[in-house]
């Protein structure tokens, strides 16, 4: 196809991924290159910061800013009859933006997360795609049985108003794509919507070997952005509950914007080592014996989990940790949701080398079947063809 063929796709995403400090980035990174290697790709996103070298050569729109999660800000939602999240990211001057972008001619509307929704209202393009990377309002609903007193009930509420949120808007896109089946039963299940719906796992580049057993130390690892709440949940849960249970191993944690009260908690153990945020993961990954993803909540396909795998790290994790994979089986994962339990898992890692290569081995044959993103890099191929051929007439 040649670049005046080429069609037009209009991308909008919360921020631009200017570098993978969260799975959700890393998840819109994909998605952006792979369009972008079949469309002529505009991206529109709240004002942030641009890398240098951006993701793809088409033009960059953005405008507005998040606003902060404070108390006004959430009456102010209410009155807006919107969740905290999507007025959060809903901005007059994003909305100005996207009334201007709604003149101009796209084959394809994506929308990249469901706090890109109302930006979406005013562009008609003939095939619009929503692309949520979560089902949000399990998430949230999860969040707040971790939770005491009225940040409970606040999370709950705002639980049943995304669910009321993707009831009404779902029916305006001709597309809905999750990450996974688990998303996407329990989306149509609780939303009530039968419009057409894919999956596609995340993809995950598969290095050629792991790093031998004998180069480990008896180390963990956990990565994850720490401003995230279901990361920081969980870490703490980890060092509370499950931490005192090992001896004599070191705890590697992996990522940016932890609070205060998890950066105190560690503190208190000498072997814990708070790293911060680190764009090149690959010798975290060649020298730890174990990976933990200890996570008491959230949703969907877990980024963290399926790196892991694809580096042959073995991985102790819980059954939301583990939730979204398809034969789960083949996966090689240790599952485990009570901290004794937990703690034996990682002891047999640190201490059975056979074990251990075993799960090794069975995480980078899972990744190299299932986690390639062949199957949307196909999709949006197809995509391209078909729009270009009959733009208002998709069967894809």
């Amino acid at each position: 196809m040649s670049a005046k063929e080429r069609p037009r796709a209009l991308f909008l995403t919360p921020s631009y991924p200017s570098s993978g400090a969260s799975g959700g980035l890393v998840v819109t990174q994909e998605r952006l290159r792979v369009l972008a290697s079949f469309f002529d790709l505009t991206v529109l996103s709240l004002e942030g910061e641009q890398p240098a070298t951006p993701i793809t050569e088409g033009s960059h729109l953005a405008a507005g800013h998040l606003r902060p999660r404070r108390l006004w800000v959430w009456l102010c939602s209410l009155a807006y009859r919107l969740p905290l999240s999507i007025f959060r990211n809903h901005s007059k001057e994003l909305l100005e933006l996207s009334r201007q972008m709604g003149s101009r001619p796209f084959h394809l509307i994506y929308v990249d997360h469901w706090l890109m929704i109302p930006a979406a209202y005013h562009l008609k393009g003939p095939y619009r795609v929503l692309h949520l990377h979560n089902a949000e309002h399990q998430l949230l609903e999860r969040a707040a049985l971790q939770m005491k007193g009225i940040k409970a009930w606040v999370t709950r509420c705002e639980s049943v108003r995304a669910m009321d949120f993707l009831r009404r808007w779902l029916a305006s896109f001709d597309e809905i794509h999750f990450l996974s089946q688990d998303d996407l039963n329990i989306t149509q299940r609780d939303c009530g919507y039968t419009l057409p719906a894919k999956v596609f796992l995340p993809a995950v580049q598969i290095p050629c070997e792991p790093g031998p057993l004998s180069n480990r130390q008896s180390a963990l690892l956990f990565v994850g952005s720490l401003s995230w709440h279901p990361n920081t949940e969980g870490l703490t849960w980890f060092l509370a509950e499950v931490w005192p249970w090992l001896q004599g191993l070191r705890l590697d944690v992996v990522g940016n914007g932890a609070p205060a009260s998890l950066l105190a908690q560690a503190g208190k153990h000498a072997e814990v080592y708070m790293k911060g945020f680190i764009e090149d993961l690959d010798a975290y990954y060649q020298s730890a014996r174990v990976f933990i993803a200890p996570l008491l909540s959230g949703s969907g396909v877990k980024i963290k989990v399926i790196h892991a795998l694809a580096h042959g790290l073995p991985i102790v994790t819980t059954s939301i940790g583990a939730e979204g994979l398809p034969e789960l089986d083949k996966t090689g994962l240790l599952v485990a949701d009570t901290p004794t339990e937990f703690a034996q898992f990682v002891d047999i890692l640190v201490r059975d080398d056979e074990v251990w290569q075993r799960c090794s081995e069975l995480g980078k044959s899972y990744a190299s079947k299932y986690l390639t993103g062949n199957s949307f890099a196909d999709w949006a191929s197809e995509a391209a063809m078909t729009l270009t051929s009959a733009p208002h007439s998709c069967s894809y």
